[in-house]
């Protein structure tokens, strides 16, 4: 079976790229190992689909080649994205900090909406497909499958995503395959993910489990404000997560968990820290740091500048030290992938196997949290989709 162009994995990207290659009117082939298309679309924004964001701009990816995504950001951009989508009946509504959900919350409606157009301009889609080989020929690719069944396309585009959420069926495909044909990967790791404790600061983590703190996590020069969430095992929550993406083994995160608080204003004051901090944290947290620091109930004249100093590095330089992350299983995405320096920007078609093309999660380029990895494989899909 001959085909202009077969795509491994029914994802965005992989949907994406099938809709414009179709509307070129190439023949198009969808392979996808679930027995379903879009799983993670499904799940996304739980459920909702947090489908780009108003910001979106090349700062706001992770790369080891970080101008990289500037070219195919800027040929395909935010308002293109609603554009496109309203084509299909899904109106934009901005929640938070730029993110847009649709108006509808169902994450389905991009899913069902990208596969009917597919489908529709005459792509097809195989469900249940495990990919065993896939071989360059001259010209083209012969794609075996662990079913026996044998594919013959012209042009390949490898759509199969990261690591993350292994139930959703992500695998290593993509990864295996770019280096068995000399492709360089950038080390891969979960990103976008819940943080472990380590063990002298599991307890404290576990007394304060389900809080949420309106906080700025801080790694070296970079720094988010969002809420902190402590659970049993550690801490999770926004900006724990867009910091996840930058950590690594043995980095210490600082916390500040009031963000707008000057020591000084406490000190002129009259009223005890605690009555002023009950307003601006939760009490249970209050409850803790009162039984580590009792003087916080006392008059700011009856409390130490020593004193004073320990409870402002307690709420504004609170150093945590992560054990590790929950891994692969809890990551909304991959950091690392598939070097794009072996790609070609304009197309991301492959420098060293002409013909393939590889876009999404699969290289490396992560996107913050709040709707930036979807606007990337919408990009990605339209840049390959209107090459192959």
């Amino acid at each position: 079976m001959k085909w202009d162009v077969i795509i491994i994995g029914a994802g965005a990207y992989g949907l994406m790229t099938a809709v414009f290659a179709a509307r070129r009117g190439r023949k198009v082939l969808l392979l996808e190992r679930n027995e379903q298309a879009g799983k993670k679309i499904l799940i996304s924004g739980g459920g909702r689909c947090n489908y780009t964001n108003l910001h979106t701009s090349s700062e706001n990816f992770i790369s080891d080649n970080p101008h990289f995504t500037r070219n195919i950001l800027s040929r395909w951009r935010v308002q293109d994205t609603i554009d496109f989508f309203a084509r299909y009946g899904i109106h934009p509504a901005e929640k938070t900090l730029g993110q847009l959900f649709p108006l509808s919350n169902k994450a389905r409606d991009f899913r069902d909406g990208l596969l009917h157009e597919a489908l529709t301009l005459g792509a097809e889609i195989h469900y249940g497909i495990r990919v065993k080989t896939v071989t360059p020929m001259s010209p083209g690719f012969e794609i075996r499958t662990e079913e026996g069944i044998s594919f013959v396309s012209e042009k390949l585009v490898i759509a199969t995503g990261g690591k993350s959420i292994p139930p959703l069926g992500a695998t290593d495909f993509g990864l295996q395959l770019a280096s068995s044909w000399g492709m360089k990967l950038i080390p891969d790791a979960p990103a976008l993910v819940p943080f472990t404790a380590e063990k002298s600061e599991e307890e404290v983590c576990s007394t304060l489990s389900g809080l949420s703190v309106d906080a700025v996590a801080r790694l070296g020069k970079t720094s988010f404000r969002e809420a902190v969430l402590f659970t049993h095992k550690g801490w999770s929550g926004p900006a724990i997560l867009q910091i996840s993406s930058y950590w690594k083994q043995g980095d210490q995160v600082e916390i500040d968990c009031l963000p707008n608080w000057e020591l000084s204003a406490t000190i002129l004051g009259t009223t005890p820290p605690v009555q002023w901090l009950s307003d601006k944290l939760p009490s249970r947290f209050l409850s803790r740091i009162a039984e580590e620091m009792p003087f916080i109930r006392k008059r700011p004249a009856e409390i130490s500048r020593k004193d004073f100093q320990k409870l402002e590095q307690r709420l504004k330089h609170l150093n945590i030290h992560p054990s590790g992350t929950l891994g692969y299983a809890k990551a909304e995405v991959m950091r690392g992938g598939v070097d794009t320096r072996e790609l070609i920007p304009q197309t991301l078609e492959s420098k060293k196997v002409p013909g393939s093309y590889w876009g999404g999660e699969v290289i490396d380029v992560t996107g913050w949290l709040g709707g930036y990895n979807f606007q990337w494989a919408w990009a990605c899909g339209v840049a390959t989709g209107n090459v192959v």
